[in-house]
């Protein structure tokens, strides 16, 4: 006999995916497939930027220096937005300025890497980005499992 905290312990999703694996393949199909749009639009935003990188730089007269900067302010901007957030509005502001700023971060460091490094040492420099986006998403998982989310966010 189980009592209601246990249950709401227990993952929802999970018992309708095991009967669904079981009774419907396809909508395991169905929904891996509309998942991995998300990781196709993901691709196509990243992609776009390389091709068109020059046109846009020369078009809006930036160097890469300017479009780190403007980077960072938006994700200061929204990084404070979510820590000083009292209503949903705020908070999702918040987290649309540091989705800009990270989008734009991703297109703008690679470049300036690669303009920056010697052809020698590109490839390898160039790695320490995915890398460092990889160190970052662990050490703020570990460290929000310690703080609150207002002070992760002024951390952040």
């Amino acid at each position: 006999m189980s009592n209601a905290s246990d249950d709401s312990r227990e993952p929802l999703v999970e018992k309708h995916l095991a009967e669904s694996k079981q009774e419907q393949p396809w909508m395991v199909y169905l929904s891996t497939f509309v998942a991995v749009c998300g990781s196709f639009a993901f691709g196509s935003c990243a992609g776009y930027s390389s091709p068109a990188q020059a046109a846009i730089r020369n078009d809006l007269s930036l160097t890469i220096a300017e479009a780190m900067r403007v980077s960072s302010a938006f994700c200061v901007a929204g990084w404070l937005a979510i820590f000083f957030a009292n209503g949903v509005v705020a908070l999702d502001l918040g987290r649309l300025a540091t989705g800009y700023g990270m989008g734009a971060f991703s297109y703008v460091v690679p470049i300036f890497i690669a303009e920056i490094a010697p052809k020698a040492y590109r490839g390898a420099l160039t790695t320490l980005n995915q890398i460092l986006i990889c160190t970052g998403v662990s050490v703020s998982f570990i460290i929000g499992t310690m703080v609150t989310w207002r002070v992760l966010a002024l951390i952040g």
